[in-house]
């Protein structure tokens, strides 16, 4: 048996798709998440949570605040995932379009190593 109930916990990262705005258009468009990346992000996000579940600070929460550090971790990772597929969508706007919206700083965003993710996800407590 497991001393940590949250031990079996099981990341669900199923999502096909999402939606966000189109920079020329500025209408809401539907981009597909490759299996591949998916899959990439799912074993990060797992990865993160199988230690922040056996930190002292999270067993010393109550139920809610674990929940939110939970969030804030899969949050992380689904958001790091939306831009590096917008990266590549994005790779053929013309010049002025990507200075907008400021393609060279999401093109230079950084995976956080998973110390620094469960630190933010720890940040409040």
């Amino acid at each position: 048996m497991l001393d940590n109930e949250d031990a079996s916990l099981s990341l669900r990262f199923n999502l096909d798709s999402f939606q966000a705005k189109d920079p020329v258009t500025e209408e809401m468009v539907s981009y597909s998440i490759p299996e591949k990346t998916r899959e990439k992000y799912k074993i990060f996000a797992q990865k993160a949570l199988s230690y922040l579940i056996k930190t002292s600070k999270y067993k010393k929460m109550d139920k809610k605040d674990k929940l939110a550090a939970i969030q804030r971790v899969f949050n992380y990772y689904y958001n790091f995932m939306k831009n590096e597929i917008l990266v590549e969508a994005y790779k053929s706007l013309p010049a002025k379009v990507k200075m907008e919206i400021d393609y060279d700083a999401m093109r230079r965003k950084k995976l956080l190593d998973i110390k620094d993710v469960i630190n933010n996800a720890l940040k409040d407590y």
